[in-house]
Formats: C-alpha cells, structure tokens, sequence
C-alpha cells in the first residue's frame, strides 16, 4: 500500500513530528492504517506516537483531525525479549527547532516504556489496532563518539559595556576533532547552542543571556556531501548538518564548524560565580541510519533537484523516508556527545591576548 508521505516538515530538537498523510487520488478510497514515530535517546523515556494515516481531504480549516490511535496494544521488544506493553501517557513535548533558545511545548498523547534505553540495545515495537491492523519498526541504538578537542579561533570581538553590564558579539572558527569508528556506517549531526540554568533569570541579582547563529554549512564539506554541483546553485544548503562516514570511515577527523555571531549578554552587580557559567554547546550526535534517512529524504523533497520538479508536475514526488512496516512514520535513535565551552571563560582569553575590541 503507497501510503508515504510528502514531507512537509522540519526535523524538530526533541522528539520528531512525523505526520501520516496517506497519498491519494481523488478518484481512488485507500484504507488508513498505524504510523509509528518516536526519537529514542539513551537513558530518557521512551516516547511512542501511535496515530493513523490520514487524507489532506480529512483536515478542517482550522486544525488537524485527531488522529492519536491511543487504544493500540503496544509491546516493547528489547534485545529480542518483550520488556513490557507500553501504555498511553499524556505529555509535553518540546517542539522547538534546532539552535532557538526558545521552546515551545504542547501536550500530546502518546505511549510510554517504563524501560529506560541504553546504546546496544535493540529496539522492536509491535503495535496492533483492530481497527487500524498492525504495525512494526526496529532499530539498534548507537554507541556515543566523543569530540575529543576544539581549537577555537575568535575574531570580529565586539565589546559594549555599561554599569555592571557587558555585551559581546563575536565570530567562532572552530574544528572539533572526533574520531570514526571502524568499520561500521555511522551517520551524525552537528549542532550548537547555548546554555545556562540561569540565563532566562532576570532582575537585581543580574542576568545572562545571548544567541547563537545558524551554523555555515558551507566552511564544511560533510555538511553538502549529499548536495549536487546544479543543487548548490538552485537549492538552500543551510540548516542541514547532518553528514555520513562515507569519506572518512574510521580516521580521525577535525570537523569544521563556523559561527558568524554569537552574543553574550552580561549583568553581575554582585559578581555571583553562577552567572558566569555560561556555555556554548557542540553537540556530535550519532544517529540512527532511519533518522539520517529521513532528513535526507526531507531536504530532497524541499530544496532538493527531484521535489523541485516534483512540485511542478515534471518528476515523480519525493516521499519521506520510513522504517515502519506500513511505510507511515519514523523510528529513530540520537546518541548525542555534548562538548562545552564557557563562553566568559573564552572572552577573558581573548581579551587578555590584547585582541581588537570595540569599546561602544
């Protein structure tokens, strides 16, 4: 049954938002049936949406219908052995795109293992609705690849300042060196951000706070390995940090990450340690070959020669790629390594190398 759908979507930070559109034509009825998304990350909850194919004709002007299958029997397999049915669970999810310091969240009813993953373990799901019939997914999760170092280059140092307060805006040069297991196909994702438990707090006491900008595909050859010369020109690189091994299986790599502007925003009356712990974040996430897939086929569909002309009629459409038996939904696995950098750390380095900075 060609139930695969048009991608339509962004891959989201937490836990992916597979929709289920049934392709169709006008003339021809077709039976919906399960799709399964889930995102599973070593030691947190795994997280199940069982829903069902739907038709655009389905949806009303204002919303989607529901189509959360919540009454499905679900059985967690792991390593072979059935761990435990899983059960339906409502809960927040995290909706907010890679590299924004904002989140959004919104409840969603889905099924949840009291299992907790580790890297190794295989993972089956087997889902059954009398309604809707059956359907299986399973992955293995990767092991963790560790960024071993950063070297880190600064330039275009800003510096404003005022009473208490500072303000830096700043380019980052960086290579991450990280070293390919052998001989096996990995596929990884790149992405930065910052972070500080603190830095959303505001008032008296002080504040941190800043941004980060999109990584610079361009500075590194991974990140466009799946980009033709004629899709260079014509197609949108950005965003897309997700790489294979193909080209440096099982050798040591120093990975090329250049950020055009980073903002550190600084207030400390009272010279408290905790606001001076402000991080950006590398993170070198291992991924499921299901989730490399899925992206890949994302980006084909939308900035993509092939769903270029798909979209106008003169090529076949490019559909999302699944490893759910229906051909509806994406099972998938992230192992992420997180490498920190304490961005006032780094500014007081640089500074104290006497490197330009614009007092404002």
């Amino acid at each position: 049954m060609d139930i695969l759908k048009k991608v339509t979507i962004s891959v989201l930070a937490g836990f992916m938002l597979t929709g289920c559109y049934s392709k169709f034509d006008l003339d021809v009825e077709s039976e919906p049936v399960l799709c399964l998304n889930s995102i599973i990350i070593p030691g947190d909850s795994i997280r199940l949406q069982v829903t069902r194919t739907w038709e655009w004709r389905e949806n009303d002007l204002l919303n989607y219908q529901n189509v959360d299958v919540t009454d499905a029997e679900v059985s967690l397999y792991i390593n072979g052995q059935l761990m435990e049915k899983m059960t339906p669970r409502t809960y927040y999810m995290v909706t907010s795109p890679i590299n924004s310091s904002i989140n959004f969240y919104k409840t969603t009813t889905g099924f949840i293992a009291d299992y907790i993953p580790a890297s190794g373990d295989e993972i089956r799901f087997e889902a059954k609705s009398e309604k809707y019939g059956e359907a299986t997914a399973e992955i293995t999760i990767p092991y963790p690849v560790d960024i071993e170092n950063v070297s880190i280059d600064v330039s275009n140092l800003v510096k404003r300042s005022d009473v208490y307060f500072e303000s830096y805006d700043m380019t980052l040069n960086m290579l991450a060196r990280f070293s390919d297991p052998a001989p096996t196909t990995d596929y990884y994702r790149v992405s930065t951000y910052l972070d500080n438990k603190y830095w959303t707090d505001s008032g008296e006491e002080g504040f941190v706070d800043g941004w980060v900008s999109k990584l610079d595909v361009n500075h590194e050859p991974l990140f466009t390995e799946h980009i033709s010369v004629l899709e260079s020109i014509f197609s949108d690189e950005s965003s897309y940090t997700i790489f294979s091994d193909r080209q440096i299986s099982g050798k040591s790599y120093p990975l090329h990450i250049f950020i055009d502007n980073l903002r550190y925003n600084y207030y400390n009356p009272y010279d408290l340690s905790e606001f001076k712990d402000f991080d950006l974040v590398v993170e070198l996430s291992r991924l499921s070959e299901s989730y490399y897939k899925y992206v890949l086929s994302e980006w084909e569909a939308n900035y993509g020669m092939s769903g270029i002309l798909g979209s106008m009629g003169l090529s076949e459409p490019v559909y999302g790629a699944s490893n759910v038996s229906t051909g509806a939904g994406v099972v998938a696995a992230v192992v992420p390594y997180r490498y920190r950098i304490n961005v006032r750390q780094l500014i007081e380095e640089e500074l104290g190398k006497s490197l330009p900075a614009i007092l404002q």
